[in-house]
């Protein structure tokens, strides 16, 4: 049985596949925004490499954000329109930023944090927790911050580990106090929302965590 995550993130989208316990493949496709429309055609011409159909995954994973807007409602449509009325087929979304604080390692019950580029001078906080196995959860707070909230909102937190995305961390610094313990990566780990417990495969493909506009939708 194959298994697929597909991850909007703010420069690319990640796509892992999974079958029988390894990783097929895993590919990271530069895509910002409208971009996201080239998507259907990214993914089948990398099914198709595998010999591999849409049909052929039973279980997909959607990585619910924070991301754009566009990116998110794209991936979500298109993995819902591919399992209609497939009673084998199950679908989730997982926040894409349990895949990016999850490149920190926490220990279980250590929190830390995966920081976006809000645009107008803001960073978005998603809090994450560690769990046993290595998996990763929502810690259940979020935060739009500008440069004097941070100060205050990281005050309160000493030695909280963060984590961005490469592309994003001249914006980020700009916003979080010179002594936040940021590390930033290129890519997170997709695969680890493939395995991560902390949702189920409910078949709601809804639960998605904006970036823009600048809200956070209820998680």
């Amino acid at each position: 049985m194959y298994r697929a995550v597909i991850d909007p993130a703010p420069d690319h989208t990640a796509f892992a596949l999974i079958g029988n316990g390894e990783v097929v493949c895993l590919e990271n496709r530069p895509m910002r925004g409208r971009d996201a429309a080239e998507l259907p055609v990214f993914l089948l011409e990398t099914l198709s490499k595998r010999n591999i159909a849409p049909g052929d995954i039973k279980r997909w994973t959607v990585g619910s954000g924070p991301g754009s807007f566009t990116g998110l409602r794209i991936v979500a449509a298109l993995v819902a329109a591919w399992s209609l009325g497939k009673d084998d087929v199950l679908t989730r979304s997982v926040p894409g930023a349990a895949a990016l604080a999850g490149m920190l390692h926490p220990a279980p019950g250590e929190r830390v944090g995966a920081v976006y580029d809000g645009r107008n001078r803001e960073i978005l906080y998603f809090g994450v927790e560690g769990c046993s196995g290595g998996d990763v959860r929502p810690a259940g707070e979020t935060a739009i911050l500008n440069r004097e909230q941070a100060a205050e909102f990281f005050s309160k937190r000493p030695g909280e580990r963060l984590a961005a995305f490469a592309c994003e961390e001249e914006a980020v610094r700009a916003v979080l106090p010179s002594e936040a313990g940021l590390e930033c990566f290129a890519f997170s780990d997709t695969v680890l929302l493939d395995r991560t417990m902390c949702r189920p495969f409910d078949n709601d493909l809804t639960k998605l965590v904006y970036i823009r506009p600048a809200v956070y939708t209820s998680n």
